[in-house]
């Protein structure tokens, strides 16, 4: 997992994190957006959206070339604009939810998530590019994962503001369906 290990490194120094713990919550965020990406273009006109976003938003994996700048100010990459497009109106509560759950405040847990989503839509609009990958190919990727990496989000309850929005299979359990996606996506962009 050298993206989740890399950017975690570097919100460990920016947040005064343990490796580990920033790592973690990368990995949860990723989860998350991957799960609010996916639930997103499963409904009429999202998958469109999400495509034009990609392919002409300057989503292009580019961003990895310039983690420094993501780090220090991801509005310059209109950060919280794309978590508002992913997380709609539970921005606020998703943030405090993963306050609660980690060593950050509400404010600092609100930043990681601006911070981490033009990486997120980077690194998926270069995969879906190098890929090759049509909407439907897109929207298959974002939802392939449900069943991997179920235990590794955390216990039960986490993020409990987005259960009902994330959770695709309608189980009553969203950890299965954000992180088994987020993990897919990722391991296939390694």
């Amino acid at each position: 997992m050298y993206l989740v290990g890399k950017v975690g490194t570097m919100v460990a120094s920016k947040y005064g994190l343990s490796e580990a713990s920033a790592s973690g919550l990368v990995q949860k965020v990723v989860g998350l957006f991957t799960g609010a990406t996916a639930k997103n273009a499963s409904t009429s006109g999202g998958l469109s959206s999400l495509m034009n976003a990609l392919s002409s938003g300057g989503h292009d994996g580019s961003v990895m070339g310039n983690l420094d700048q993501v780090m220090s100010n991801p509005e310059a990459l209109k950060g919280s604009k794309i978590v508002g497009h992913l997380l709609g109106n539970r921005t606020d509560s998703v943030a405090q939810s993963l306050a609660a759950d980690s060593e950050l405040d509400a404010g600092q847990a609100k930043d990681l998530l601006a911070t981490v989503a033009p990486i997120f839509m980077g690194v998926l609009g270069k995969e879906t590019a190098d890929q090759g990958l049509d909407a439907q190919g897109l929207l298959s990727q974002l939802q392939s994962g449900a069943t991997e990496a179920k235990e590794e989000i955390g216990p039960k309850g986490t993020i409990d503001p987005l259960m009902a929005m994330l959770d695709s299979d309608g189980d009553g359990d969203f950890k299965d369906d954000l992180l088994g996606m987020g993990m897919s996506v990722l391991k296939k962009m390694m």
